[in-house]
């Protein structure tokens, strides 16, 4: 028998989290490569406040923030797969909460 669906998914937050934590830690490595290394940290900062508190509104913007990521990072995924696993699993778990 598993979680209730609202503990699962409190669960799952932390873990996104710490991956969106991990995911700003490999970046800040890139910050000379230009503003859009420093915008990518900036949306995790802003993913990991809307994740902590995921009312309906939240998870809507980060679903926004996620997917123009997500579109953003399409060619160099194979270069940042921490970054890539990151976005993949966020999307995944707003995907699963807006239809909750």
């Amino acid at each position: 028998m598993g979680l209730p669906s609202k503990e699962r998914f409190e669960l799952d937050a932390e873990a996104l989290r710490k991956d969106i934590e991990r995911s700003k830690g490999v970046l800040e490595n890139y910050k000379s490569y230009g503003q859009f290394v420093v915008d990518a940290i900036d949306a995790f900062t802003r993913l990991d406040e809307l994740i902590a508190d995921p009312t309906e509104g939240n998870v809507a913007e980060a679903l926004e923030i996620a997917t123009e990521m997500n579109k953003q990072l399409g060619p160099y995924r194979g270069f940042v797969p921490q970054i890539a696993n990151t976005i993949d699993e966020i999307l995944k778990w707003l995907q699963e909460k807006s239809s909750s």
